[in-house]
């Protein structure tokens, strides 16, 4: 038998091409990726940006990790585009020793030596009142050396009032996305009379809110030069709709996209006709609403009816192209009891008053009862046949168009 002649140059067996797909498809599967780089450098090295992409920094090992960044021969640090620092994360690994936890505040202090270039921090479950001002101050300078972060989110984290979180939005000139699920130490009542005398950054676009607290302070605020274009609000419940109402009216000439979903609690139950309450006339650069969470029943569904014809919509001055509802069905035994009819109406009513729209409504099973997607087909193409005639109107159940 005759060997093949011996080479020195190392050739893929299987095409760059091949390769990069491969490690796209499995870019969630961060454990895959790091198996596959220990058997093959080549691997490793063009899979790092998906495995180092995001960084979870435990305060039990960011400083292994950290000592991991600051070796010579370091190769993944470019790869690192977002942190999340999780404070909860101290008290689950009680097996670790003490000594090697770095707090939260410690663990962005060093983040900014080594991790200055990355475009997304997210910040959880963290009381910054436990701070002396003199540790807050020095971590806002910190904060500002990440010269390139563009999305900032605080999940579940604890602040005297806004003024620090406008302080650290302000240090940040390249931040354009802001998500704010926040708690104030002080009464909530002070926190929304003070929020009136602050200012976010202008160089905001994306504004996302989804905290109980969060939602009325944020958006009492005063909006000066805001360019603040799509606005997300979670967790909306009936005292919200006032505050709503002002900082739409703050945004009226900027705003481009406006989604807010309903909170599913029964004691602070909204829906969408309480939204006839708010003014859309004077939103000249509205292109699209989205309400999500509306739970679909025998008492919402008059109310759906009634608020989409009573919302305040001026055909003649508005750009909007697109309406999403998001109704969530509790029983087979509902849908078919349901007037599908006067939500036909509805539709139809906002679609001949001169409004180009694009209306989807995503329905998904909420309750005990098993409801398939082919039952709820099924029904929705008998109830509202011939909507979509009509206009630009797409139905889908569970993100799959109904054809």
């Amino acid at each position: 038998m005759i060997e093949a002649p011996h080479t020195t140059s190392r050739t893929s067996v299987l095409p760059v091409e091949i390769l990069e797909a491969i490690m796209d498809q499995l870019h969630t599967d961060l454990r895959m990726l790091g198996i596959c780089g220990l058997v093959c450098l080549e691997w490793l090295i063009r899979s790092r940006y998906h495995i180092f992409s995001a960084v979870q920094l435990s305060p039990w090992r960011a400083r292994h990790f950290f000592e991991l960044c600051r070796t010579k021969h370091c190769t993944f640090v470019n790869c690192v585009n977002c942190i999340e620092v999780d404070g909860a994360l101290a008290t689950e690994e009680i097996c670790q020793s003490d000594d090697l936890e770095l707090p939260f505040h410690n663990i962005l202090s060093m983040s900014s030596s080594f991790l200055a270039h990355i475009e997304s921090l997210r910040i959880r479950n963290v009381n910054w009142t436990l701070l002396p001002p003199s540790d807050q101050d020095q971590l806002r300078q910190r904060l500002a050396s990440f010269s390139r972060l563009r999305t900032l989110e605080f999940d579940n984290v604890t602040f005297q009032d806004l003024r620090e979180v406008v302080r650290i939005t302000s240090c940040l000139p390249p931040l354009s996305h802001i998500t704010v699920n926040i708690e104030f130490s002080k009464y909530v009542e002070h926190a929304i009379s003070s929020a009136t005398a602050l200012t976010l950054p202008s160089n905001l676009k994306v504004l996302r809110l989804g905290s109980d607290e969060a939602i009325p302070v944020l958006l009492n605020t005063t909006f000066k030069d805001s360019r603040i274009n799509r606005l997300i609000l979670d967790g909306v419940k009936l005292w919200h709709i006032e505050y709503i109402g002002c900082g739409l009216q703050s945004l009226r000439t900027v705003l481009r996209h406006l989604q807010i979903n309903f909170s599913r609690g029964e004691d602070h139950s909204v829906g969408i006709s309480d939204l006839a309450r708010l003014d859309f006339t004077h939103h000249t650069n509205l292109r699209s609403l989205h309400f999500g969470g509306i739970v679909l029943n025998h008492q919402t569904i008059s109310g759906l009816e009634r608020g989409l014809s009573r919302l305040k919509i001026q055909p003649m001055r508005c750009q909007m192209k697109e309406v999403n509802l998001g109704l969530a069905v509790e029983s087979e035994s509902l849908i078919r009891q349901i007037g599908w009819c006067s939500l036909k109406r509805a539709l139809v009513a906002k679609i001949q008053c001169r409004l180009n729209l694009d209306i989807s409504i995503y329905l998904s099973s909420a309750g005990s009862e098993l409801v398939t997607d082919e039952v709820v087909e099924n029904l929705i193409q008998t109830e509202l046949k011939g909507l979509r005639n009509n206009g630009g109107i797409g139905i889908r159940v569970n993100d799959r168009t109904i054809d």
